[in-house]
């Protein structure tokens, strides 16, 4: 076979006539190059298209100093390089991307003002048409694009707020009254200077008995707390003991019943029974409100973790992934989203890695779930399920929505368009889930039934 009917075989040049292929050929040139090469660098002067006649090639563009992946293939008449030469009002000198070899290859090389001077010759009007279709598309793609991602910056940004607001206002709550109980604790101590030392021994030992009862105090249902509470307030009156409504609930929600208070008259003593127990209920309330300080600061470093490991923040370009890791980060930072929705989680942990870039996947996972959740009006079932398909992992988002009307299921992955009011969606999503699987040599496809709609995402293990 000729170097003419080899690139006639190719989509791109099929319709060619044969004194077009001869000029083409007679302008271009075949090179063989080996598996790892780098075809040419992003930011290098931008001088050639290159058209692949057997191997793989894979495309990669530099994002904040980290390479992602934007396309593997091995198609025959996939094209890379100068592909907008011909572009006259913005034309692009250097390179916007990054090709290297996958396997030793053959490719076809095209000088950029042989692959303009073709345009301009051939097809004169398609390139008109094309020089403003592609200043357009990129102008109007470039706008939508930032205005999708500031948008789901606000709208992670708010859910954050939200979730760091729910254990920070306990916490602040609980250190004012931390200080509170600490300043009365020191009102305590003139009353216990005169205390003998056995009585302090005694005390010491019941209030590290009563803080270590209230950390594991099994909950009691309401009716079982209001009775407990009236039996010992009812005992801390028969006793005289000042202000009996008030200790009464804090001795009851650590746990303490009628046995304990027993043994704490007998160890305290009538005398001493009064001021331990005051002593005793404000060291308990101190203690709640440290462990609701701890629960809530480790809440709040929970929540900061897991936005790291969702943005992958310190960590660049590809490398060996759990997938679990970041679906879990994801529904971490989207759990504001998730609130009245029943997250189910059927994961293979056996699964291996897969080889990807995290940052780039979680963007999969965000897209995939918060349409999940748009599409069942915010309430329903989630279902996130991993497994394995032959050589490739399968990652299923799954809701209980109303579906996806067949009509239009060609045209979920197209770009721009949305089944969402106007304003309410870019129709990006979903493209741009596609092409990030793609560069991971991957697959996205759905099955859509009402109340039963189901996207898959195949990972191959080794690219």
């Amino acid at each position: 076979m000729t170097l003419a009917d080899e690139l006639r075989a190719t989509f791109l040049f099929e319709h060619l006539t044969d004194e077009q292929l001869a000029w083409l050929v007679a302008r271009g040139e075949e090179e063989h190059r080996a598996a790892g090469d780098v075809l040419y660098a992003e930011g290098a002067p931008s001088d050639s298209l290159w058209i692949l006649l057997d191997g793989g090639i894979q495309l990669t563009r530099a994002v904040a100093g980290d390479d992602h992946v934007l396309v593997t293939t091995e198609q025959p008449g996939v094209y890379a390089g100068a592909v907008r030469a011909f572009v006259r009002a913005a034309r692009e000198t250097t390179y916007p991307t990054s090709a290297r070899l996958l396997r030793d290859s053959r490719l076809f090389r095209i000088p950029s003002d042989v692959f303009t001077e073709l345009l301009a010759t051939w097809f004169p009007i398609a390139l008109h048409l094309l020089d403003g279709l592609f200043l357009g598309v990129r102008n109007l793609e470039a706008v939508v694009r930032q205005q999708d991602k500031l948008a789901a910056l606000g709208s992670l940004s708010a859910g954050l707020a939200h979730e760091l607001n729910n254990p920070a206002s306990p916490a602040r709550r609980a250190a004012g009254g931390l200080g509170d109980v600490v300043a009365h604790l020191r009102t305590h101590l003139p009353r216990l200077a005169g205390t003998p030392e056995p009585a302090l021994v005694a005390l010491a030992d019941l209030t590290a008995d009563a803080v270590d009862r209230a950390r594991t105090a099994p909950a009691l249902d309401p009716l079982a707390a209001a009775d407990r509470e009236e039996e010992l307030r009812a005992w801390l009156d028969d006793r005289g003991i000042d202000d009996a409504w008030l200790l009464a609930p804090t001795l009851a929600d650590a746990g303490l019943d009628l046995a304990w208070a027993e043994r704490a008259a007998d160890e305290l003593g009538e005398g001493g029974l009064d001021r331990g127990l005051h002593w005793l209920v404000d060291a308990l309330t101190a203690a709640g409100l440290v462990a609701t300080v701890r629960e809530a600061t480790t809440r709040i470093s929970d929540l900061v973790d897991a936005v790291r490991a969702y943005t992958y923040l310190d960590q660049g370009g590809e490398q060996e992934l759990d997938v679990h890791d970041g679906l879990e980060a994801t529904l971490a930072v989207l759990a504001a989203r998730l609130e009245d929705v029943e997250v189910v989680r059927a994961y293979d942990r056996t699964l291996p890695p897969v080889l990807g870039n995290g940052g780039d996947l979680n963007q999969v996972w965000t897209t995939l779930i918060d349409n999940a959740v748009d599409a069942m009006g915010g309430k329903g079932r989630l279902e996130i399920a991993t497994r394995r398909d032959d050589d490739r992992l399968a990652v299923d988002v799954a809701d209980t929505g109303a579906g996806i009307d067949p009509a239009i299921a060609e045209r979920v992955f197209d770009p721009f368009f949305t089944t969402k009011e106007v304003g309410a969606g870019s129709g990006l999503g979903l493209d741009v889930a596609r092409r990030i699987v793609a560069a991971h040599g991957g697959e996205i496809s759905f099955t859509s039934a009402p109340g039963a709609t189901r996207f898959t995402v195949l990972l191959p293990y080794w690219r």
